[in-house]
């Protein structure tokens, strides 16, 4: 099922919204080449799109976070180490062919849109809003 972007995935910082709408346009790509039962070195490149993509909006949100002292930095951060993690070993899996890591991919980073991105990302919104970042 298709994901579309709404203002419950919007935090208030425009960088890390932009980036999350592309998360979300990296998910339903995923979600096409599984559906139309896309090879093995199509869901590869997406999913390694997908691993930088996170790696790189972590890097972003963590380094804003340390510059103003957010309160919640450390298991903030803690979240992000543990679904590169889980992303690095299911892109292994992948790679050895196996068939269950794609469809675990796809409902984790679901999961992760509705867990991590529309609820923990909204409390450092407000936070870094009152400190003039938008």
């Amino acid at each position: 099922m298709r994901i579309e972007w709404t203002d419950k995935f919007r935090a208030g910082v425009e960088k890390f919204d932009s980036q999350h709408k592309g998360l979300i346009e990296l998910i339903n790509e995923l979600q096409r080449i599984i559906s139309v039962g896309g090879g093995s070195k199509e869901l590869e490149k997406v999913v390694t799109e997908i691993y930088e993509h996170k790696k790189n909006h972590f890097a972003d949100e963590e380094r804003l976070m340390l510059d103003h002292n957010y309160p919640e930095f450390e298991q903030h951060a803690k979240e992000h180490r543990e679904m590169l993690d889980w992303l690095s070993r299911h892109r292994e899996n992948l790679a050895a062919g196996d068939k269950m890591a794609t469809v675990e991919l796809s409902g984790y980073l679901s999961d992760w849109l509705m867990n991590h991105v529309a609820k923990t990302d909204m409390q450092y919104g407000q936070f870094f809003n009152d400190r003039g970042v938008y």
